[in-house]
């Protein structure tokens, strides 16, 4: 997004690539992370466009819920192929009522299969939060 969460990341990552779809959050991104050259900002679609990885983590914030049902679980599955055994997925989604296609339970449901261990699942009053380990 606008890359508040990027920025928070960078300082504990050797690289990074942020992705959004939109214009405006990916130069609030870029202007954010400005002079971090470990940073890298870009436009992509998922699952149309996703990162190849390999990552040893990638976080899917407020993403997974504009998914139809089958793009999240292709989404999954890339995400499968492109995080390190090892590796970690953190999911975190607004839980509240909307007209998305999909619900913050559905998508981290998606991650529970057998390419997943899972790590930790909180839910808040407004958000959930998982973290999974690639098996």
């Amino acid at each position: 997004a606008i890359g508040v969460l990027t920025r928070a990341l960078a300082e504990r990552c050797d690289a990074l690539l942020a992705v959004d779809v939109a214009d405006a959050a990916l130069a609030q991104a870029r202007e954010r992370t400005a002079g971090l050259g470990h940073v890298t900002v870009a436009k992509r679609a998922v699952p149309r466009a996703t990162p190849g990885g390999p990552f040893d983590l990638a976080v899917v914030s407020e993403v997974g819920y504009y998914l139809s049902a089958p793009d999240l679980a292709r989404f999954e599955r890339q995400l499968a192929e492109a995080v390190v055994r090892g590796g970690h997925v953190v999911l975190v989604h607004w839980t509240g009522e909307t007209d998305y296609p999909l619900d913050a339970d559905t998508v981290h449901v998606a991650f529970a299969g057998p390419g997943w261990a899972p790590v930790s699942d909180a839910r808040a009053e407004r958000y959930r939060l998982t973290v999974v380990e690639r098996r």
